[in-house]
């Protein structure tokens, strides 16, 4: 779901399926489970059009550096809108939380990393997080009060980071 998340929305919209299948078929995903991807993926898609238009990117890699410590990541997805930036991770677990208390800590805990080295990459402009579960679709937005309980150990003096598209 994740790498059909990531080159379909580059495809024309008569185009998709088409190309979904032959990808599944490469990756040798037996016709059932296929089915399902295909049909989470698209709901996906039509649920949340804006986070996958042209303002947006797929599998953003993030690095930075925390005191000692390197750390890096693959945001989901990155919608830069003119007033804020959208930081989205998708979760494909059949098993949804109902609510932002039954989130995983680690899920929080990656976010708020995620949203303080973009903050750092772009100091102008606020970050929201989201978690996508994608088998429902539904998306959490995650309160800013909430990824900075996670975010403690995160010394925002010191890190030093950059992505890939800032280096070329």
């Amino acid at each position: 779901i994740h790498k059909l998340l990531e080159i379909l929305p580059s495809v024309s919209e008569n185009m998709r399926e088409d190309m979904a299948l032959k990808y599944l078929k490469k990756e040798q995903i037996i016709a059932e489970n296929a089915q399902e991807i295909l049909e989470s993926t698209f709901k996906v898609l039509t649920t949340y059009p804006d986070l996958f238009g042209p303002q947006s990117q797929g599998e953003v890699p993030l690095m930075g550096q925390r005191g000692d410590t390197l750390f890096s990541g693959q945001i989901d997805r990155l919608v830069m809108m003119e007033d804020h930036l959208l930081c989205l991770d998708f979760k494909t677990h059949t098993q949804v939380p109902t609510g932002l208390a039954e989130i995983p800590q680690a899920y929080l805990r990656q976010m708020a990393l995620y949203q303080q080295a973009l903050i750092h990459i772009y100091p102008d402009l606020p970050v929201s997080c989201g978690l996508l579960w994608t088998h429902v679709p539904r998306l959490d937005l995650l309160p800013d009060d909430l990824l900075k309980k996670f975010t403690p150990l995160i010394d925002e003096k010191e890190p030093k980071l950059y992505t890939k598209r800032q280096q070329a």
